[in-house]
Parts: C-alpha cells; structure tokens; sequence
C-alpha cells in the first residue's frame, strides 16, 4: 500500500513538474477552446455530484429502502426458519418446506430455487 502511493506520487510528480525531454513536445498545446468546453461541463457535474449527492440519490431512495426491507425481512424469516413468498406466487410447497436440491443437497427456497443463507449473528 505504502508502495503504491509513493510510486504514484512520483509518478504525478514527472508528469506535471517534470521537464519536457522530446523537442517534438514543447510544440503542443495545452487545451483548446472546444476541449475546454467538452471538459468543463464534465467538471461541473463530478463537482455537483461530490457536494450535493442528494441530487441525484434522492431518486433511487424509494427503491433502495424497498429492495433492503424486502432483504432484511428474508433474512429474518430466513434466521426464523421460514421462507419468504411473493404474493400471488402459487406452488405445492408450502413456505415451511425446503426443497432439497438433487444434484447438490442443499436446502433452497422453494419460491426461488436460491439455496438459503444460514442464519445473520446476533
């Protein structure tokens, strides 16, 4: 790790204080007009992301607090001994049922066919 940030930082250090070796590249330009203009509105929104998140996480709020409810209350049943169900999901098995795989013999879910988690520490 330490490795890591000392080779990069002298990496960084070559790249943009050290000197310019070939003749060819003391010709080139910085940035013109139109990469400025490409590059700036990029900018901007890596910028607006990294200060006022809630932006754009605000939106997928709704479904993220839905997807881990729904993975929370499978582990509770899953630590309970049941298996969840989706409503209007019709087998013959019923929830307290595992199903036990042929090829492996592992109990799975039967509404999934998931094999089931063992049960979260307390």
């Amino acid at each position: 790790m330490i490795f890591a940030a000392v080779y990069l930082l002298w990496s960084y250090q070559r790249v943009f204080f050290g000197t310019v070796d070939n003749p060819e590249n003391q010709k080139l330009k910085d940035l013109s007009t139109r990469e400025w203009a490409v590059l700036l509105p990029i900018v901007l929104f890596v910028v607006w992301i990294g200060v006022y998140p809630a932006t754009f996480l605000g939106k997928s709020a709704a479904a993220s607090k839905h997807l881990l409810e729904q993975v929370q209350a499978s582990r509770r049943a899953g630590a309970a001994g049941e298996a969840i169900r989706p409503s209007g999901a019709g087998s013959s098995h019923t929830a307290s049922e595992p199903q036990v795989s042929p090829s492996s013999g592992a109990e799975r879910r039967p509404d999934s066919g998931i094999p089931s988690e063992p049960p979260l520490p307390r």
